[in-house]
Order: C-alpha cells, then sequence, then structure tokens
C-alpha cells in the first residue's frame, strides 16, 4: 500500500464524513429541543412572564424553524464559529479550547494503561490456555466490562482518597499553573512551581485509572482470541518443530499476527474514551469535554451541546479513519481501493 493510495482513501473518506456529521448534527439538533425546558427560561429564572420569554427567543433566534436554525449552525461552523453560549455569553471555540485538552490528557493516559496492560493480559492468558492464571484474566475481563463507572470511581475514591488518603479525588491540580498549553503535565513542566508536576499526576491516577477499565478488558479479551487463533496455525507448530526458542516464536511470529485487529479494536475503543469520558469526568470533577457537555444538558445550552458533540463525533471519525490507514499499512493484504 504505497502513499498515494493512502491519500486517496483518506481523501474519499474524509468526504464521506460530511453527510455523517451532518445526520448526527441534525438529530442532536431534534433531540436537545425536544427536552423540556427553554434556554430562554434559564436565563430569565422560572418567574419570567411568556411575553419576556418570546422576546429573549427572538433576540437568540430559537423562535425560527428548526431547520433554518440548523442551516445558520452549520454555515457559521463551516467558517469556524460555532456562535456563542446561551448562557454565558462567551465564545464556544474558547470553551472547547479550555476542555478538550483536558479530556484529550485524560483519554491519551487511560489508553496507555489499558493497550498494553491489555495485550500482555491477554497474551499471557492464551499461553496458559485453561490454567487458573486464564481464568482469572477471563474473569477479570468480564467483571471490567460489566462494573459501572461510576461505582468504579466512587469506589477508587473511597478507598485512595477517604480512606488511604493518598490520592486528591477531584480537579486537575490544586496549584495555580500558567495555561500555555492548557494540558497539565506538560504546563507543569513548563512553568509551574516546584512538585507541580508530580501534583499533576496525582490528580490524573484515579481518572485515569478507572476510564481504562473497560478498554483494557476488551483489549485483553480480543488479545487473548487473536494469540490463541495464531497459536493454533501451521506456521507456529512449523517454527517450534524447527527448535527456535519460545521467545522468537512469539515476538517473530505469533506478536505480529496477532496485534493488527487488536490494532483496530483498540483504536475504536480511544475513539470512544475521547467522546465518553462523560462519567469518569463528572465523578472526578474533571474539567473536559464530557463534564462541559453535561453542563450544557442542564442549562439547555444549544450551541454548546451541538458543537460538543461535534467535536466528539470528529475526533472518532478521525481516529477510526487513521486506524483503517494503519490496518492498511501495516498489513500489504489489506486493499483499501476496493472499498471504493
Amino acid at each position: 500500500m504505497n502513499g498515494a493510495q493512502l491519500l486517496r482513501y483518506a481523501g474519499r473518506r474524509l468526504l464521506g464524513l460530511i453527510p455523517v456529521l451532518l445526520g448526527i448534527l441534525l438529530l442532536v439538533f431534534l433531540m436537545v429541543r425536544a427536552i423540556p425546558g427553554s434556554p430562554a427560561r434559564n436565563i430569565l429564572g422560572q418567574r419570567a412572564t411568556p411575553q419576556e420569554i418570546a422576546r429573549v427567543e427572538a433576540q437568540l433566534g430559537l423562535d425560527q424553524p428548526v431547520l433554518i436554525q440548523f442551516f445558520r449552525f452549520c454555515s457559521r461552523a463551516v467558517r469556524g464559529d460555532l456562535g456563542k453560549s446561551l448562557r454565558h455569553n462567551v465564545p464556544v471555540t474558547e470553551e472547547l479550547k479550555r476542555v478538550v485538552p483536558a479530556t484529550i490528557e485524560l483519554t491519551v493516559s487511560a489508553f496507555l494503561i489499558a493497550f498494553p496492560a491489555g495485550v500482555l493480559l491477554g497474551g499471557w492468558a492464551a499461553l496458559r490456555k485453561g490454567s487458573a492464571a486464564d481464568l482469572l484474566t477471563t474473569s477479570a475481563s468480564l467483571a471490567g466490562i460489566s462494573v459501572p463507572i461510576f461505582w468504579l470511581g466512587l469506589l477508587l475514591i473511597l478507598i485512595f482518597s477517604v480512606g488511604l488518603e493518598w490520592l486528591p479525588f477531584g480537579g486537575r491540580t490544586d496549584l495555580l499553573i500558567p495555561p500555555v498549553t492548557r494540558f497539565m503535565l506538560i504546563d507543569s513542566l513548563l512553568g509551574g512551581p516546584p512538585g507541580a508536576f508530580w501534583e499533576s499526576v496525582k490528580h490524573l491516577i484515579l481518572p485515569a485509572l478507572t476510564l481504562s477499565t473497560v478498554p483494557l478488558a476488551i483489549i485483553a479479551r480480543m488479545s487473548r482470541s487473536c494469540a490463541l487463533s495464531v497459536l493454533d496455525m501451521d506456521f507456529v507448530r512449523t517454527a517450534r518443530a524447527k527448535g527456535l526458542p519460545e521467545s522468537t516464536v512469539l515476538w517473530r511470529h505469533v506478536l505480529p499476527n496477532a496485534i493488527l485487529p487488536v490494532i483496530t479494536v483498540a483504536g475504536l475503543q480511544f475513539g470512544y474514551l475521547l467522546g465518553g469520558a462523560v462519567l469518569t469526568e463528572h465523578v472526578f470533577s474533571w474539567p473536559g469535554l464530557g463534564s462541559l457537555l453535561l453542563r450544557a444538558i442542564g442549562e439547555r445550552d444549544y450551541p454548546m451541546i451541538q458543537s460538543a458533540v461535534l467535536v466528539a463525533a470528529v475526533s472518532f471519525s478521525l481516529v477510526n479513519l487513521v486506524v483503517d490507514l494503519l490496518y492498511a499499512k501495516l498489513d500489504p493484504r489489506v486493499s483499501l481501493e476496493e472499498n471504493r
């Protein structure tokens, strides 16, 4: 798969994203307006008269038909203008610039825990198929998928923050760190006070561990399944029959063939993490995209809701595209040209 083919495929995929994103936005437009409550009433208070509410809705353009509002939002979004928050009267893009780095930092940290741990656990279980280690890994993976994120987060807070007092239970830091890149770990190194980096790491540990449980479990199960299927293949038995060391068989023959499907699943999980950290951010008071979305829904802040969902949808789509390109680059048997 050469570079020109990858670029052509990426271009087709990006063009195909346009109707998908428009459909998602339209669905969000209809859903948020079906929620009981009015942004104008939230702004004016519960004692506002119908005349006052109608006046504010006219000022905000909420008295127009939904399709008119939809096309107006899309036309502005193409120019990079996502409007202003109805509740706080600040540009939506400024709010997104503030919270998106926090979500990316949390998501990347959780993924860096989930991917290597999941691959190692799944491979370890496959090599010991039917043993107590295999049963333990499989059971732990099932528990990781089944346990509710919010319950696990509260349990970790109760143990490590309240009981042992080892780790903080909320926020990104307790120190004043100048926002340079808005990535707290980086900013703490660039201009933070002494000990700021370790303080930021301590705030990140519990939410990252909590968020990593589901993708870790899924990656572990997928790694085990792929490793088992490769271990049963003829070329692995041939390599062992030639007397190659077990480590050579595993690293040169089993891992390269078993890791490709795992990479696909891991990439999808990373995309889900970017848009699905709502509960984790809420439990740990993490000021990210999920927390912003929850607040916007409670305030009926339509531009903020629409923009947050748009960012999450674009992020997931781009991650999915990168995974497809990476899979095609790693596996020469895959032909993207066939998917026209």
